[in-house]
């Protein structure tokens, strides 16, 4: 074959290549993943920013959402139709997320299922399942324990005993209490008085517990209206005359107890190194506060009955996100610099839930414990594995309908309305019960009698409407 032959031969190759018959090797874009994130508070978004950049599977745009917003948050991507590829949601809220169709249980559970030493969960095997056992609704990352902080130095001066127990916690609250000072006031106790706070159900919910109060029944039914809860609801009430008057949310209990103007608070354990001031906070805590600070998690209500109250955080992979997700969710528990990191932003306030030997000994031997009583560290991690909730019953997880009782607040209002003295606690039970049922969309359960009150309640309203006409 000629030069001539050839180099027409090769100058057509080229054209085809010009023309783009030869595919061209291109590189496949960057996968986008948005994950939300309840972790807002100063310091901490920077920390997961910098999780997501060393994950090399997508771009991870990282979003923080306030937890008191996050219900309304979700509700309103859902109708938009951008709900993050990957949520930090918790326990309340896990199934009813599964059964609307927001959280992919499916996928969550390929994930959990995957990490060998994800151990030590409390609630359920699986927390945040619909029924199904073998499942996840979501794969639990972190948690904390709630209870009672308190000062031992005062508590000792006054001969008190621990606030272990209902009586205890009133009586500590009364004795302690003195606010003849408007300039420095001591407080008995700090308790969530807000209704538009979870603080407030949450910090309710411990008290219901201890003494033998739940939301539903052991089938699952809407039981608020117990003669346990109204004996809980008028202790709660009772006990809030010594807390400070008005709308009290976990902002105000912090400030109050770490400027020593609180005798006690409830809060999780997460206001541990709080105490300590190892964080930026407006307000300086009283100095060697941790020396004279006591914690109990465990409450003894009037019926011999303990319970611990706790939180369970969990990372939810929504129904349609990015191939991704599971590879992120994966990246930050099962890497162990990241899960450390993660663990590490709070200390106190995130149990760790992967039971290796150096993850544990991360948590228990932080120096963060050194300026607490010996052993509190170890007994916190053991009482995690102990904490009751509002909708497991016997095993069986009814979050569904817990999920929609937080995010309707219907117990905050209630409380509130009894201490604020708008309603007796008679009526704001009944009127907490109607609207739980009311936003589950069930019927209250036929009474005796119901039909017939009902029956003589509307010929009375007709009477009164006949006799106003006619004046």
């Amino acid at each position: 074959m000629n030069k001539k032959i050839i180099s027409i031969l090769v100058l057509g190759i080229l054209s085809l290549g010009f023309l783009g018959v030869i595919p061209q090797v291109t590189s496949k874009p960057q996968a986008t993943l948005t994950f939300w994130t309840t972790e807002t508070d100063p310091g901490r978004p920077e920390i997961i920013e910098g999780i997501a950049s060393r994950f090399t599977g997508a771009t991870v745009d990282v979003v923080g959402v306030d937890e008191n917003d996050l219900p309304e948050q979700i509700a309103s991507a859902k109708a938009a139709g951008t709900l993050p590829d990957v949520m930090q949601i918790f326990y309340e809220y896990i199934g009813g997320y599964v059964d609307q169709g927001i959280l992919d249980a499916e996928r969550a559970t390929t994930v959990g299922t995957s990490i060998a030493d994800l151990g030590g969960l409390p609630l359920t095997a699986n927390p945040g399942t619909t029924g199904d056992s073998d499942k996840y609704g979501a794969v639990p990352i972190d948690g904390w324990v709630q209870g009672i902080w308190y000062r031992k130095d005062l508590f000792t001066a006054a001969g008190l005993s621990d606030p272990d127990s209902w009586a205890n916690i009133m009586l500590a609250a009364k004795t302690l209490h003195n606010t003849t000072s408007a300039l420095n006031p001591m407080y008995g106790i700090v308790i969530g008085t807000d209704p538009k706070a979870t603080y407030t159900q949450q910090v309710y919910e411990h008290f219901a517990l201890a003494n033998g109060a739940r939301a539903l029944d052991e089938d699952g039914k809407v039981d608020l209206n117990s003669e346990r809860q109204l004996e809980t609801l008028k202790y709660y009430a009772d006990l809030a005359q010594y807390a400070p008057k008005g709308f009290n949310n976990w902002d105000a209990a912090n400030q109050l107890y770490l400027t020593g103007k609180a005798a006690m608070m409830v809060y999780s354990t997460y206001i541990a190194d709080d105490i300590l001031g190892l964080q930026a906070r407006e307000w300086a805590p009283v100095p060697n506060l941790g020396d004279i600070t006591g914690f109990q998690a465990a409450i003894t209500g009037n019926h011999s009955e303990t319970a611990t109250y706790g939180q369970l955080s969990a990372l939810g992979i929504t129904v349609g996100a990015d191939s991704t997700a599971e590879a992120f969710v994966k990246f930050i528990l099962e890497t162990d610099a990241e899960y450390l990191e993660w663990i590490n932003m709070a200390i106190t306030g995130k149990m760790p839930l992967r039971q290796t030997t150096a993850i544990l000994a991360n948590w228990t031997q932080h120096e963060v414990w050194g300026s607490y009583e010996s052993g509190l560290a170890a007994d916190i991690l053991n009482g995690f594995k102990n904490i009751a909730r509002w909708g497991l019953i016997d095993g069986n997880s009814y979050s569904t309908k817990i999920a929609t009782l937080y995010g309707e607040l219907i117990m905050p209002k209630a409380i509130v309305s009894v201490i604020a003295n708008t309603s007796d606690a008679e009526t704001a039970l009944i009127d907490a019960e109607a609207a739980f049922l009311d936003a589950l969309g069930e019927t209250p359960s036929s009474a005796p009698g119901f039909g017939i009150f009902a029956f003589f309640a509307s010929l009375l309203i007709l009477v009164v409407f006949v006799r106003k006409r006619r004046k």
